[in-house]
């Protein structure tokens, strides 16, 4: 179990969720850097991306680390003809211009 914080935003203490070398508040959905906040209040960041050896990005969920298999977004998935509102049950890859078009928080940067 992480530590409790007070989360900046919303002023509640909380313990928050750590991905992509980012914090965010479960509660609110304020995303924290090393510089302070970088989203404010219900965000649609609900994924983190994982480079790939092949240079593109998989999309995972922030709070359960499952794999997407769908997203309300207009983009394509790499190796695809049909955009991501459709089920992907092998999960979705993007570009890096697609996640950083969506501004998907990448893990490790």
């Amino acid at each position: 179990m992480g530590k409790i914080e007070q989360c900046d935003f919303c002023k509640k203490y909380v313990t928050f969720l750590i991905r992509a070398g980012q914090k965010r508040c479960p509660d609110c959905g304020a995303i924290f850097g090393k510089e302070g906040m970088i989203k404010s209040g219900k965000i649609k960041e609900k994924y983190f991306a994982r480079k790939r050896d092949d240079g593109n990005y998989d999309i995972f969920h922030w709070d359960t680390g499952e794999a997407v298999t769908r997203m309300d977004e207009n983009v394509c998935p790499v190796g695809s003809d049909l955009g991501v509102r459709y089920n992907h049950p092998e999960g979705i890859a993007l570009t890096f211009a697609d996640v950083k078009k969506l501004q998907i928080p990448i893990e490790n940067e």
